[in-house]
């Protein structure tokens, strides 16, 4: 079965902490992609350092806010 995040409804309040966190991580994502496609970085030597990354912007915090959307959804 195929579903996508924009089938979870959100809290007033999820919704509000997840959009500059979206926002954030798609600009990031974006930017480590082009670096890692141009070779300015590579996953043996900056993976971590992606993954540091994705985190400080809140990606954990955000994959719990669709998990909780999620969970009420079942």
């Amino acid at each position: 079965e195929r579903w996508s995040t924009s089938s979870l409804f959100l809290t007033t309040m999820e919704s509000f902490d997840s959009t500059d966190v979206n926002t954030d991580l798609n600009i990031y994502m974006e930017t480590a992609f082009a670096k890692f496609m141009t070779g300015v970085w590579t996953v043996e030597n900056n993976w971590d350092e992606y993954m540091a990354g994705l985190e400080s912007i809140g990606a954990i915090d955000l994959i719990e806010t669709y998990q909780t959307a999620y969970d009420r959804y079942k």
